[in-house]
C-alpha cells in the first residue's frame, strides 16, 4: 500500500494543476426577457445573452485569462469590451458600497494557498513514510478550496441579486452607453456567476486523495 500510495497520490495531486489551468473555472449566465421579446422569443424563456446576443462564452478558464493578459482577445473580447466601458462611479461602488474587491482578493489568496498546499503535498506524499502530514495538507487544501468558493460567491452576490445591474455598471459613462444603461436597467440580469468545472473536479480529486491518505494512515497504524 505504501508503494502504491507514493505513486498514485502524487499523480492525482499533479493532475489538479492542468485541471485548474485548462478546464473552465468560472461560469456565468446573463439573460434578458426584454431581448427575448424583441427577438421573437415569446415562449416565456429568457434569451441567453452570453451565447446568442453578445457572443460571450459562458465558461472562462485561467488559460483564457492568461491569453487575455498577453493581448490575445480571441476568446474574451466581449468581456474586455465590458470592462473598457465601466463607469467611474461603478468602479467606486465596487470597492466602497459592495466591497467586492475584498471578496475577489480573498478568493485569489485562497486559490494561491490551494495551489501551494497541493504542490507541497505532491512532494511530501512521494517521499514521506508517515502519512499524517500529507493528510493534513490535503485537508487544508480542501478547506482552502471551500473558502475560495465562499469568497467568490461573496464577490458574485451583488451581481446575481441585481444590486449591481447594467445601469449601475455603465454609470456616468457619457454617450450611448449611459442611455442604454438607463433604458435597460434591471431588464438584463445575471442568472449566475460561480466557480465551474475546474473547481468541482479539484474538490473531487482532493476527496479521493484524502480517502487514500486515510487508508494509508490506518495501514501505517495497524502495522506497528
Amino acid at each position: 500500500m505504501k508503494t502504491i500510495y507514493r505513486i498514485i497520490a502524487p499523480i492525482l495531486s499533479i493532475a489538479i494543476f492542468p485541471v485548474l489551468y485548462f478546464l473552465p473555472l468560472i461560469r456565468a449566465m446573463v439573460s434578458s426577457g426584454l431581448l427575448g421579446a424583441l427577438t421573437g422569443n415569446t415562449s416565456g424563456t429568457k434569451t441567453n445573452l452570453l451565447t446568442s446576443t453578445l457572443g460571450l462564452g459562458e465558461y472562462t478558464s485561467i488559460k483564457d485569462i492568461v491569453k487575455l493578459s498577453q493581448g490575445d482577445t480571441s476568446s474574451l473580447q466581449a468581456w474586455k469590451s465590458v470592462f473598457d466601458n465601466l463607469g467611474d462611479d461603478f468602479k467606486n461602488k465596487l470597492t466602497k458600497d459592495y466591497a467586492v474587491d475584498k471578496f475577489l482578493i480573498a478568493a485569489l489568496v485562497f486559490f494561491v494557498l490551494l495551489v501551494l498546499l497541493v504542490l507541497v503535498f505532491t512532494v511530501l506524499s512521494a517521499v514521506m513514510s508517515k502519512h499524517i502530514v500529507p493528510l493534513c495538507l490535503s485537508a487544508a487544501a480542501f478547506v482552502s478550496a471551500l473558502i475560495m468558493n465562499a469568497c467568490f460567491n461573496g464577490f458574485a452576490k451583488p451581481f446575481v441579486s441585481g444590486a449591481i445591474n447594467l445601469s449601475t455598471i455603465l454609470g456616468n459613462k457619457a454617450g450611448d452607453n449611459a442611455v442604454l444603461g438607463a433604458l435597460l436597467g434591471n431588464a438584463v440580469t445575471v442568472d449566475y456567476l460561480q466557480l465551474s468545472v475546474a473547481y468541482s473536479v479539484t474538490l473531487f480529486i482532493l476527496v479521493v486523495i484524502m480517502i487514500l491518505t486515510v487508508c494509508a494512515l490506518v495501514e501505517e497504524k495497524l502495522s506497528k
